[in-house]
């Protein structure tokens, strides 16, 4: 059995009796929804992939489940910075952005770099130093601003590598100076 259920839409979904034989039945009369992953929860708070592996469960009695819907998770096709290789020197300013998406275009993107609090699919770090090289993670969040309690992340990481900066003096003496390398004035 599944019990009454009010969708978003306004939609509400009855009980029914189900055995094997209709299990496809109510299955296909679920309404899918982009961007959503549709679970079924029984009355003891456990989740099922499916109907179908719920009923392949030996259950004794009568068992209530109804359907719930997860946001499925963002999915973030690539995280790159300005430099190819993400190999930068000390000093360097490196851009690091990302191309996320959802599969519902309702669905808000927040994009988070954790290494450094920022937001933002773009995020441009000034003056970057060796002791930041190493991976760097990006979360991208999706929401709604309709149904605030959903809510799924994503993460992906980048390997950068900064390198030190090599330093070189040029020393000018003027003609009439000389210096032997001892003098320490």
């Amino acid at each position: 059995v599944y019990r009454s259920s009010e969708l978003s839409d306004g939609t509400v979904l009855g009980f029914k009796y189900v055995i094997r034989n209709n299990c496809d039945e109510v299955i296909n009369n679920v309404p899918l929804r982009d961007g959503f992953k549709l679970m079924w929860l029984d009355d003891k708070g456990a989740n099922w992939n499916s109907l179908n592996t719920l009923l392949d469960q030996s259950i004794d009695g009568t068992i209530t489940i109804y359907p719930e819907w997860k946001l499925e998770a963002p999915i973030i096709e690539r995280v790159y910075t300005n430099n190819l290789s993400n190999t930068f020197t000390y000093g360097d300013s490196i851009v690091f952005s990302a191309d996320a998406s959802h599969n519902n275009a309702d669905i808000q993107l927040e994009y988070n770099w954790v290494d450094y609090g920022t937001r933002g699919n773009n995020y441009e770090r000034l003056f970057a130093s060796p002791n930041e090289s190493g991976s760097k993670t990006l979360t991208v969040k999706a929401y709604s601003d309709t149904l605030t309690s959903l809510t799924s992340t994503s993460t992906k990481s980048i390997d950068i590598t900064i390198n030190k900066k090599m330093l070189n003096f040029d020393w000018s003496l003027d003609s009439n100076m000389v210096y032997d390398g001892k003098a320490k004035v």
